[in-house]
């Protein structure tokens, strides 16, 4: 999955199926060969080299206890790209530092915050269950997400896309919400002006990155005029 300057890399866990599996290696494909990036025992790595505009192939392989490399292996080609999506949180307990997410309204603002800062939204937390939405300080939650197929239908869009781009009005609360794929989310928040706005977030993936952290990758939407609850893409 392309991000803004970073690719995610993941595949599937047939390969655990192995009595001797053990864990994976992650290369990166160039013209002079094979670059060894890392290893990991989980089924995904996060390559925060990767460039905007640059194009990055990798092959992964899962290893044996004996330190075997498979015969078949898994193959990406990621294009990081910036853009609203795509944006990456990490759990509160792995990095508190990148946990905290507020809806930004320009460019230049940087929407990942510290977990504890005042001024966040949310916060992503883990636990046994899984992933958890906890409301900032000015921030409440509907109560429940919708399953969508992306953040916004466009004209475009094929006959089966769901979304979902007006906030309700009222149902919001302050508890934390547990988080699934492909699932969309409303938020009522105070923006900058200090007055009422809406926003929305849609979980594209929850899952670890190669040193086992838990993450959730984003992608989001907000409504700049206060009160307004029909959401648009940015």
């Amino acid at each position: 999955m392309a991000l803004d300057n970073t690719n995610y890399v993941h595949w599937s866990d047939n390969a655990r199926s192995a009595g001797d599996f053990a864990h994976y290696r992650v290369y990166l494909m160039t013209d002079g060969g094979a670059t060894l990036l890392g290893e990991t025992d989980s089924e995904g790595f996060l390559d925060e080299l990767a460039e905007n505009g640059v194009s990055s192939a990798y092959v992964v392989f899962s290893v044996d206890v004996y330190g075997n490399e498979s015969l078949d292996s898994f193959e990406h080609v990621g294009t990081p790209r910036p853009d609203f999506r795509g944006e990456l949180l990490r759990a509160f307990a792995d990095d508190a530092d990148g946990s905290g997410f507020r809806f930004a309204e320009s460019d230049e603002s940087d929407p990942i915050l510290g977990g504890t800062s005042p001024d966040r939204h949310f916060r992503l937390e883990t636990d046994a269950f899984g992933w958890w939405l906890v409301p900032g300080p000015e921030a409440t939650v509907f109560r429940k997400g919708s399953y969508t197929t992306d953040l916004k239908c466009g004209v475009a869009a094929d006959s089966q896309c769901q979304d979902w781009t007006t906030a309700p009005t009222s149902g919001y609360v302050a508890d934390d919400v547990f988080l699934e794929p492909e699932f969309s989310y409303m938020l009522r928040v105070v923006g900058d002006d200090g007055q009422i706005h809406y926003g929305t977030i849609r979980v594209a993936l929850l899952g670890s990155d190669q040193s086992g952290s838990e993450i959730m990758i984003i992608d989001w939407a907000y409504q700049l005029q206060a009160g307004n609850p029909q959401l648009v893409g940015r």
